[in-house]
């Protein structure tokens, strides 16, 4: 489905999660991404600040990311500590080669990380490329309360505005 707002688009590309090929960020990357704009910073909405991760966000990450229900697809289990930190890595990599990646996401109330959000590269779906996907992977106390909503939205805000991309894609797995 393909969701047209101007000249902008928004849209859903169904994957199947045996097309994944997990988190490894290749240098080549920038070839594979639309040209953008400018850097993306800190992104506060309503709820939420969304901000670049960094190499102190291994401790939440590992906490949210180990728990089954939130890499239930495309892995079927939570991940490791060691595969937390290597995926913290990547997208931090990411974020230096394209100036844009994958949020840490804290409820403002509460200063607590419930996962991340954000835009990358799909280098394991080449037929699209070059694009730029949105995604999140939230802790499931976050689930049904409009966090993906509200952040993911906010993505797509900075992707079009601050990042001038033309359009961004959304690769479910299941």
């Amino acid at each position: 489905a393909v969701a047209v707002r101007g000249a902008r688009r928004a849209m859903v590309v169904p994957t199947g999660s045996a097309r994944y090929r997990g988190h490894v960020v290749d240098p080549a990357l920038a070839s594979l991404s639309p040209p953008v704009g400018a850097p993306l910073g800190t992104v506060r909405t309503a709820r939420l600040e969304l901000r670049p991760l960094r190499s102190d966000d291994l401790e939440p990450l590992a906490a949210v990311f180990a728990d089954e229900a939130v890499w239930h697809y495309p892995y079927g289990r939570g991940l490791t500590r060691t595969e937390t930190a290597r995926f913290l890595t990547a997208q931090r990599t990411h974020w230096d080669l394209l100036g844009f990646g994958l949020w840490l996401v804290t409820r403002r109330a509460t200063d607590r990380s419930i996962g991340v959000v954000g835009l990358s590269v799909p280098t394991f779906l080449p037929e699209i490329l070059p694009a730029v996907e949105v995604g999140w992977r939230l802790e499931p106390s976050a689930w049904g309360q409009g966090y993906a909503t509200e952040a993911g939205a906010a993505a797509l805000r900075e992707a079009f505005t601050t990042l001038g991309l033309e359009e961004v894609c959304s690769l479910p797995q299941a």
